[in-house]
């Protein structure tokens, strides 16, 4: 994400949390068929997902942020 690249990424809680709802999901090996598929007719607007999955990593992935969560689940 902090590269601005488009996120594929397996349809869980967790990664649509992390990605904010922004990236391209799959849930089947169909899915992620179909997905590539569209990816290369160029029916996938690339640039906006790119910008909002580079959107969401300044803000929420920044190793300040990260390292003082951690520190202050260690010191909970």
């Amino acid at each position: 994400m902090n590269l601005g690249l488009c996120c594929i990424v397996y349809n869980v809680d967790y990664n649509v949390e992390t990605t904010e709802n922004k990236a391209i999901y799959f849930s089947s090996s169909s899915d992620l068929k179909n997905i590539l598929l569209d990816f290369s007719k160029n029916k996938i607007d690339l640039a906006f997902i790119k910008s909002n999955m580079k959107e969401v990593a300044k803000r929420r992935y920044i190793w300040s942020i990260i390292t003082s969560k951690y520190a202050n689940a260690f010191e909970s």
